[in-house]
């Protein structure tokens, strides 16, 4: 399911600290996990803010998306894990489905990542 969440995106991009290097920048992008391209959208669980050098050299490798799963998972007070369950179940879930069709698919989930995709959904008036 793609969302588009222009305030959000804003949000991402004002100065701060860039979770990958942990230096602060001026001027910060949002790299999304699971990529667009693979179906990543801008809920708040898909997206964490990475300065320019390191969104281009190293938001994709391997240890550059366990740092940032990491970053999120104790954002949101929860596991890797259970990120990564919300984050495919929203990837996954039609964009066309009517509330009670996705209310019948959370019921599916582990109760952690139920509950974060529940609130992702919900800020996105979904649900």
């Amino acid at each position: 399911m793609i969302i588009r969440n222009a305030k959000l995106i804003r949000q991402m991009r004002k100065p701060g600290i860039c979770v990958l290097c942990e230096r602060p920048c001026n001027k910060r992008e949002g790299h999304h996990i699971p990529s667009r391209g693979a179906g990543g959208s801008d809920f708040r669980l898909m997206l964490v803010s990475v300065c320019r050098p390191c969104h281009s050299l190293r938001a994709d490798s391997a240890a550059g998306m366990k740092k940032c799963l990491e970053s999120i998972a104790a954002r949101d007070k929860t596991t890797v894990d259970a990120v990564q369950q919300a984050q495919w179940f929203l990837v996954k879930l039609d964009k066309h489905a009517s509330k009670y069709a996705i209310e019948e698919a959370l019921v599916k989930l582990p109760s952690p990542a139920k509950e974060i995709a529940r609130r992702e959904l919900e800020e996105a008036k979904k649900l």
